[in-house]
């Protein structure tokens, strides 16, 4: 990180000494002594809202990663603008299967792929500038969360918060070295800037710590599965063009594959039960959206000659859709992939 930019004294003491003496020395005596918060009740916060793709802002050490109890080679993606934090937590989740990105949070992120869950854990207090500004940390981390994602962590309140004489002394003076710019920091204004992007908002203190959890918004989720319906059926090339395990080929793959994700998140009672029709009307507008489709090609209509197609077609000359054109088409090859996929719909129709 550039020495001139406005984060930069906020990571700068956290050189490769400082990270080993880190564990024993802040979450050891600093957290439950200074700030009255123990160690493991952040990792209970780990435990209980880490998701399947997690990206970590601000690791630290990956003192908490090493505990949330993951499987040998989960995916974890770490950020930070210190190349010593991510070399430090990387040797040390050797078991997982970690990314590194080097960047600023208060920058939009190079990150493409959304996330399950994300940590801001002890990062918000060492931010420059007012809770206003450090808005812009929540923004880019919500922008990278998939719908119904959650943002969890902790931050060190300002002189709102219930300090003992030493932690008022401690925060003071880490605010004059620049490590902290948290004096304003208080429980409303970080409960105003999360509830500014995310739907839900669960905020509690313990010592002078605010320890939070934010769900995004899931009306999201409409939109999300529509948009990989969409890019599923736009890469026709899938089917007719392009060559197995090419990138288009991938791409219509991976849109279907998320949409199923989502589906299955909501039947499993962890997606947004409102945004999902009853179960017989979404199979019916299910299988009217590949008749339309089928209807449209031949050649990829009769290549799939089982009860679903049989279905589907009495279902179209029920409603005279039979010769309803389409422009989004899914190729002849493509169609018993999508068939597969929607083995929810097959079960019911089998005769």
């Amino acid at each position: 990180m550039d020495r001139n930019d406005p984060a930069y004294e906020g990571q700068r003491e956290y050189t490769p000494l400082f990270l080993r003496i880190y564990d024993p020395l802040v979450l050891g005596v600093f957290a439950p002594v200074i700030w009255r918060c123990s160690a493991s009740h952040l990792v209970e916060g780990y435990r209980r809202h880490m998701g399947h793709r997690h990206l970590d802002v601000g690791p630290g050490t990956g003192y908490f990663l090493a505990r949330a109890g993951l499987h040998d080679a989960s995916p974890v993606t770490l950020l930070d603008p210190n190349v010593n934090v991510l070399a430090h937590a990387s040797r040390r989740l050797q078991n997982l299967d970690v990314t590194t990105i080097e960047a600023d949070v208060l920058k939009p992120l190079p990150i493409g792929a959304p996330f399950d869950s994300a940590a801001l854990n002890g990062v918000l207090h060492c931010l420059p500038g007012p809770l206003s500004s450090k808005a812009a940390a929540v923004s880019n981390v919500a922008a990278v969360l998939a719908p119904g994602g959650v943002l969890f962590g902790s931050s060190i309140l300002g002189t709102s918060g219930r300090h003992n004489w030493l932690g008022r002394r401690i925060l003071e003076a880490n605010n004059r070295r620049g490590t902290f710019d948290n004096l304003g920091d208080t429980e409303e204004g970080l409960r105003e800037i999360l509830s500014a992007r995310f739907e839900r908002v669960e905020l509690e203190t313990v010592g002078t710590m605010a320890i939070f959890a934010a769900t995004k918004s899931s009306h999201e989720a409409v939109g999300w599965q529509h948009l990989a319906a969409q890019t599923a059926l736009r890469t026709g090339s899938w089917a007719r063009e392009a060559r197995p395990g090419s990138g288009a080929q991938c791409r219509a793959r991976t849109a279907i594959d998320g949409q199923l994700a989502v589906d299955r998140e909501v039947d499993q009672g962890r997606g947004p039960r409102t945004a999902r029709a009853p179960p017989h009307d979404r199979q019916e507008q299910d299988t009217r959206l590949d008749a339309r489709q089928r209807a449209a090609d031949p050649a990829a209509r009769d290549s799939i000659e089982d009860p679903v197609r049989r279905r589907t077609r009495e279902v179209l000359r029920g409603e005279g859709l039979e010769a309803d054109p389409v422009r989004d088409r899914v190729g002849t090859a493509g169609w018993p992939a999508v068939a597969r996929s929607r083995s929810a719909l097959a079960q019911p129709l089998r005769r």
